[in-house]
Order: structure tokens, then sequence, then C-alpha cells
């Protein structure tokens, strides 16, 4: 650190020059030549660095060395080589050059004005300005109550979605991979009903309700969205499969303790070994309560089959 200069040796950079290469010694050494002054040196390989095409200057670190460090500093008598403008030598005392002066413009220099630089702004050029006025008048503060009055919005109308017939469900059902659908959901004790992602459980319905390719009624397991994609949109959401513990599922209470499982092959022998067991319920998907939209697949990106993604045509089929 140089006191008397108020430079600090860390906020300065760490390489000087340019310097040209004049000749290669030995050991990986070479002789420089500074291009300004022409001071000879010697510099091993690695304190050597190419010199960039273009220098681009970055702001200073803030710090106590750059914040307080230059309140009392007084000016240098020679603040533009300071700052690296070299061969410019400014009059002194400073004087208004002669063809600003000779003009009428002198005269009528000012700082600009804060309604100047708002009018840079404006959204159009204003042929004067009453029109400008005008426009900035032109419209009143309309004063509201401060409790909405009258009755409430009506709910919005829509569609009940047509339920395939079941000769078509079914087919979809065995052709698809992923078995996904979109199903309205009964909870609580006032049967409101609410959105699922549900999947089908084939081999586990056809085990316990051979019947389920007649009457469309399976076992379905319920996905629940991943706590950490609550706020993000519905495509860059993750659903994973619902698990809880054995004794949970045996006597289901409204404080279940919910495990989430990183999708992957070993999903299921996985939670067989920490006896976690999915989240399941028969449904009859052909009941119009009841089916949304289904059977699907999950999302596809950059040619990739995700494990816990929907797609955005899915999505815009539930709103």
């Amino acid at each position: 650190m140089d006191a008397k200069r108020g430079i600090v040796d860390k906020l300065q950079y760490a390489f000087t020059g340019p310097w040209r290469v004049t000749a290669v010694l030995t050991g990986a050494s070479y002789e420089l030549e500074h291009c300004d002054h022409k001071r000879k040196d010697k510099k091993h390989a690695s304190d050597l660095s190419p010199y960039p095409v273009e220098l681009i200057l970055f702001q200073p670190i803030d710090g106590a060395d750059t914040c307080y460090g230059q309140l009392y500093k007084p000016i240098s008598a020679d603040p533009f080589k300071e700052a690296g403008i070299k061969g410019f030598d400014p009059i002194q005392p400073y004087k208004v050059s002669s063809n600003f002066a000779i003009t009428s413009q002198c005269a009528a220099f000012h700082w600009p004005s804060l309604y100047e630089l708002n009018d840079e702004f404006a959204p159009f050029p204003w042929a004067n300005d009453a029109k400008f006025q005008q426009y900035l008048h032109r419209y009143c503060v309309t004063k509201l109550p401060v409790l909405a009055m009258g009755p409430p919005p009506a709910d919005p109308i829509h569609s009940i979605p047509k339920t395939p017939a079941i000769h078509l469900l079914t087919a979809a059902i065995i052709n698809s991979v992923d078995r996904l659908f979109f199903v309205s959901h009964s909870i609580g004790a006032k049967k409101s009903r609410e959105w699922r992602l549900v999947l089908i459980s084939f081999s586990n319905s056809m085990l316990l309700y051979p019947s389920c390719m007649l009457d469309e009624k399976f076992l379905f397991e319920f996905y629940i969205c991943h706590p950490s994609d609550w706020r993000y949109n519905a495509v860059n959401q993750r659903y994973w499969i619902q698990y809880h513990g054995q004794n949970d599922i045996n006597c289901p209470t409204l404080s279940l303790e919910t495990h989430l499982i990183l999708p992957s092959d070993t999903l299921v022998d996985y939670a067989l070994f920490h006896k976690l067991l999915p989240f399941r319920k028969w449904l009859n998907i052909t009941h119009s309560d009841t089916f949304i939209h289904g059977p699907f697949e999950l999302a596809t990106v950059k040619g990739q089959k995700t494990r816990d993604c929907i797609s955005q045509d899915n999505w815009n089929v539930l709103l």
C-alpha cells in the first residue's frame, strides 16, 4: 500500500505491461522489454500472460477501502494521467471553447429539469405542451367503496368432460404405458371434490378384481406434488407417488406422514424394504363425476421421457 499516492495494492491489477519478448533464455525464461519506457527485465514463463485483444474494465470492489478511502483525498496535480488518459493537457484555468461561446447556447445553457427528463419517456411526441397537459388531466380518480357490495360472482361456466365408452376406454388403458388419469376425487366430511393425478395399478386390479375390465372399477395410486415445486408453474412441477407407513394406511388420520421416494426402476423394492405402501383407492373411472382426462403418458423433454412431469397438452385439458 502506498499511503502517499492513496493506492491499495490489493485493488490494483496483478499484471503490468505490455511487455515484448526480445529473447528466449534457458530454463523456460524470457527476456522482456517494456513497450512504453523500454525497460528490460527477465521473467519465467509461469509469470507471463498473453496480452488480450481487448481490456474490459470492471466495477471496483465495494469495501471499506473504496467507500471511505477517498473522502479526504485531494485532487492530484495530474488527474488525467492517474485515470489512464495520456497526452491530454487541459487549459488552465478552464475556458469555454470559442465556437460554443459565439452562439447563444452558452447563455441558454442550464441543467435539465425533472419535467424535461420525464418528458423524454413520454409514450409519443406531443404536438405542443397544451396537448400533453390535456393528456395528464384527462382521467380523474374514481372513489370506490372500502368493501365490495353486491352478490358474489357466479361460478365459472364449464362443460363436464364426456366419459368415453367402456370398450374404448378399456382399449386405451391396455395400450397405455403409464396409465395416468386426472380424476375428480371427494375429500373431507362435506364430500367436496378436487382434481388428483392418479395411476391405475393394473396388475393389482386384475389380481384383486378380475371384473375390472367390464365395469371399469380399478385400483388407483395417488400422486402428490413435490413440496419444493409448489411455487413453480405446472409444467415444471414434479409429481411423486404418495407413500405412507403400513400403520398409517391401516388406521388413516388427518395427520398422516407422507413419504416421497425418488422415481426410479427400484422404487417398488425400496418401498417394500422400508415397509412403505402407496395410497390406493378403488374408483369407477366411468362415473361422470370421477373421470376428467386419461389415459395419458408422462412428458417427454428434449427427446427423453421423464419420470415425474406432465406435458403442457395434458395440463391444457385439465384447465
